[in-house]
Order: structure tokens, then sequence, then C-alpha cells
């Protein structure tokens, strides 16, 4: 799924490249032309898994800077991220606040650890080391990105709202990033591994539903603002899409070894 996704991109980069204005890059300047249409191959780590790099540092380094503060410290974004917490308090059911904070637990540092430790010690015994690569990629990548975006923004939890206290800054979601980052990851493997069509698309719905449900976890119990979520979900993609890049570049690469 996620391979046919980065190859609908490549596909879709070919065909501008076959516009007049690349056409004319191309004659004028060759190499600048070539350089742009290798960014996006998926046999080669200077190819696409690296052009996802780049995208993924740029991103990190957006959140970084002082404009994006200020989008996040607007009016309208202000107003939003209180109406949805108000909203979400007034309409809060004990039962239901007890399941959520229970989904919520599988956001958290301890079972994402423990997770990941299961999953590598299942990928060294079944000879699939290089899996293992996707998996520091893609949570130690979103668990710095969390950590350095906390402690730039510095942004305060809706306490007045929140079912359980937490020390932690808000922005961005660490378990709305970790969701998307790993939980997406695992659910990328299973996919790939299942054989039949409707069992792949079961597991699609699955994986989403988990994601979103951890998510609203978030908003439902008030630890983390609408922006929050939204902002974790975005990163979270990043480095999902970076681990899965350069694992299609590393299985791509072990099997021409082999051949």
């Amino acid at each position: 799924m996620i391979r046919k996704i980065l190859s609908f991109f490549r596909k879709l980069a070919v065909f501008a490249f076959t516009t007049p204005l690349l056409k004319k890059v191309r004659r004028k300047s060759p190499a600048t032309y070539f350089l742009l249409a290798k960014r996006f191959n998926l046999r080669k780590f200077s190819g696409m898994p690296l052009t996802l790099l780049t995208l993924v540092l740029i991103g990190n380094l957006a959140m970084m800077l002082d404009t994006y503060e200020d989008i996040l410290n607007t009016k309208e974004f202000i107003q939003t991220d209180n109406a949805v917490a108000e909203f979400l308090f007034g309409i809060r059911i004990d039962a239901v606040a007890k399941f959520f904070y229970i989904v919520t637990q599988l956001g958290n540092e301890f079972v994402i650890l423990s997770g990941f430790i299961i999953t590598t010690v299942y990928f060294i015994v079944r000879k699939k080391s290089h899996n293992i690569i996707g998996l520091l990629i893609s949570v130690a990548g979103s668990a710095l990105t969390v950590q350095i975006g906390k402690n730039i923004f510095k942004i305060k939890r809706p306490v007045m709202y929140s079912y359980y206290h937490m020390d932690s800054y808000s922005f961005p979601s660490g378990h709305s990033t970790v969701a998307v980052a790993f939980y997406g990851l695992i659910f990328y493997f299973l996919i790939r591994n299942a054989k039949k069509r409707n069992d792949k698309f079961a597991l699609l719905i699955s994986g989403l539903l988990l994601i979103v449900l951890i998510g609203f976890s978030r908003m439902y119990l008030c630890e983390h603002f609408l922006s929050d979520v939204l902002g974790g979900y975005l990163l979270g993609s990043l480095w999902l899409l970076l681990s899965i890049s350069v694992l299609l570049w590393k299985e791509d690469k072990i099997n021409s070894a082999r051949r």
C-alpha cells in the first residue's frame, strides 16, 4: 500500500518532468534536470529516502522558527483550541472518559518502549533485522522531535479541563505523534504480510481507527488541544514516511545483492 503511494508520487513527478517548463530546464541545464529526477528514485538512498529525509528536516526546522510559533499564538488558533477543549469537557461522561483513559495509555512511553523491544526481538528471531532500522528512525526520530518542540514552544496544557494532571508542555502531542510513527509502521508491516485484499483493507481501517482514537483520547481527556494533536499527526507522518522509504530502499538493496 505505502509502496504504491510512494510509486504514485514518483509517477506524478515523472509526469511533472514532461511539462514544457521542465523540458525547457532540461534543454538549458541537463544537470539540474537529472538531479531533480533522481530525487524520486526508490532504489537509491540518494533518491526518495533522501528527499523525504530533507522534508523531515525542513518540517522539524519550520517547527523551531518564530513564524510557526506566531501561527500557534494567533487569536483564531487559540479560540479554536479553547472552544474544542471546553466543548469536550462539557460533554464528558465518566464511563466514556475511563474508556479513553485506557485507549490513551497505548501511547504511553512505557507501552511504546515495550512494543519497540518486542518487535525488535521478533525481527531478530525472524532474521529480518533490517526492519529495525525503520523502527529506530520512526520511534527515536519522533520522540526527539516531540521533546524539542515542547521545549521550544512551552505551551501549557488545558489544565482547567484535564482528566488527570501532567507536568510536561502541550505542543506537540507525543501520544499523537507516536500513534502515527510507531503504530503506523506496525500496521504497515502487518498489511504487507497479509495475503488477502480484505485482510489488508481491514488492517488499514484498524490502524487508522487506532491512530484517530489515541489522538481523540488526548482531546477528550483535555490533556491536549486540537492543534497539539494535529501537530503530532503531522510530525508522526513525516517520520513514518521516512522510515518506510528507507526500508524500501534497504529491501531493494538486499534483493539486488541476492540476484
